[in-house]
């Protein structure tokens, strides 16, 4: 029963645990490739400019030298001149204002060099900054690295995306009806992106926060035992629904489940439109020793649920099953004969029996019904051959109306009380 559901919400939880798993080793790799590249950069670029303060400095120390050697120099070319003499003209020295011009020129070509090397490792100094915003992007590793260290991971929206799109899917093959399926998505997604989850214990994030969705889809149908609702006598319930979805075995179901709770019925075969259906029902009377209130084929189903409820008033009866023809939503004249009926007797309930292998198909008629006579409760049949199971969470939220009984199998005890707690762990066993 609801396998398809059942294997759709695994395989999302499975699927989140092992994108988590696929995405730690990645990280690891590009920490071991990256990060030795990045570290030595800030080294050899810090060496550069003392290695350069340091050749700046022997520069200056080798000046004086060089001035030396150059006095020594223009004092040969003096005591040259004087040989020369001998020999040649002497050479017409120049201007003594000539040679402190070229001293200055060469003196301030000096100093522009020694402010070159002086400001070479300031540029040099800002290039570690150039390489650090080059490789900004690599430095969120040290993030996952960390998370790697204290054992814990964060759930990216990246990394769930495709998780979620292929569960999106998954939810509407399950028959769940897309406005519940946008809402369980959401309401998981807003729950698990960002968080920080213990990267062993991912798969037990993901389940719990999937309880949480499902525990909210039921309590907007509300949690209802059918049998606490009894609270005065006659009570009368009006079973209404499509053609075959199994209205009148249930009536019987529910009258033997009555008599072993020790509470007295009236079975009432109001669908006058089928004489196979006042028979049927007026067998499962005999089986079941419980009196029923029946008239001949074509006959108004109004006064027959009426001599119904008067004669559970005179006997004292705790339960009045008023058994209903089937019909289609877009069957009006029958439609309106079933407002009348609820128009005139007034039942406490008012219960939609229908097949949960319909799927969609069944929220849509239950909402048509809804708005003729106001749906108090569903009971779900032919469960037993619902794989998929989905319609049970679209009742509960698009309808906000609960669930009473499911029913499968022909037998009188084959009816069981709906019980939410008991779904959740349905779908979410292993």
């Amino acid at each position: 029963m609801f396998d398809l559901l059942k294997k759709k919400i695994s395989n999302f939880i499975d699927g989140i645990t092992k994108k988590e798993e696929k995405t730690e080793p990645t990280i690891e790799k590009k920490e071991e490739i990256k990060t030795p590249e990045i570290t030595p950069v800030p080294e050899t670029l810090e060496n550069q400019p003392e290695q350069n303060i340091e050749s700046a400095k022997t520069i200056k120390e080798e000046k004086p030298q060089e001035k030396k050697e150059t006095k020594i120099e223009k004092t040969k070319q003096e005591e040259r001149p004087e040989q020369k003499t001998e020999e040649k003209k002497p050479r017409q020295e120049e201007p003594p204002k000539q040679k402190t011009e070229e001293r200055k020129e060469e003196k301030t070509k000096q100093e522009e060099h020694l402010k070159k090397t002086e400001e070479k490792p300031k540029q040099e100094k800002k290039q570690p900054e150039a390489t650090e915003k080059n490789f900004k992007p690599l430095f969120g590793i040290k993030q996952k690295i960390s998370s790697l260290l204290t054992n814990t991971i964060t759930l990216e929206e990246k990394n769930l995306e495709p998780v979620f799109n292929e569960f999106q899917t998954s939810l509407l093959e399950s028959d769940v009806s897309y406005s519940t399926t946008e809402f369980m998505i959401e309401n998981i997604k807003k729950e698990l992106v960002g968080k920080k989850v213990d990267k062993n214990k991912v798969g037990e994030e993901v389940k719990h926060q999937v309880t949480n969705t499902l525990e909210k889809i039921f309590e907007e149908g509300g949690s209802k035992n059918f049998f606490q609702e009894i609270k005065q006598k006659p009570y009368i319930v009006l079973f209404v629904g499509t053609n075959g979805s199994g209205k009148t075995t249930t009536i019987a179901k529910i009258a033997w489940a009555a008599k072993k709770k020790g509470l007295t019925t009236v079975m009432v075969a109001a669908d006058t439109f089928r004489k196979a259906a006042i028979e049927q029902l007026t067998e499962h009377a005999q089986n079941l020793q419980t009196p029923i209130i029946k008239r001949d084929y074509g006959a108004d189903p109004t006064s027959v649920a009426f001599d119904a409820v008067s004669y559970a008033k005179a006997k004292g009866i705790d339960l009045v099953l008023i058994d209903t023809a089937g019909r289609q939503e877009t069957n009006q004249n029958l439609v309106r004969e079933m407002e009348k009926i609820n128009r005139i007797i007034k039942p406490n309930l008012k219960i939609f029996v229908g097949e949960s292998i319909s799927g969609n198909t069944l929220v849509d008629q239950i909402k048509t019904f809804n708005q003729a006579i106001k749906i108090d409760g569903v009971i779900l049949t032919k469960t037993d051959f619902d794989v998929k199971g989905g319609v049970l969470l679209s009742i509960f939220h698009e309808l906000k109306i609960p669930i009473y009984f499911t029913a499968n199998g022909q037998q009188y005890e084959d009816l069981k009380d709906f019980n939410p707690n008991e779904m959740i762990n349905l779908l979410l066993s292993e």
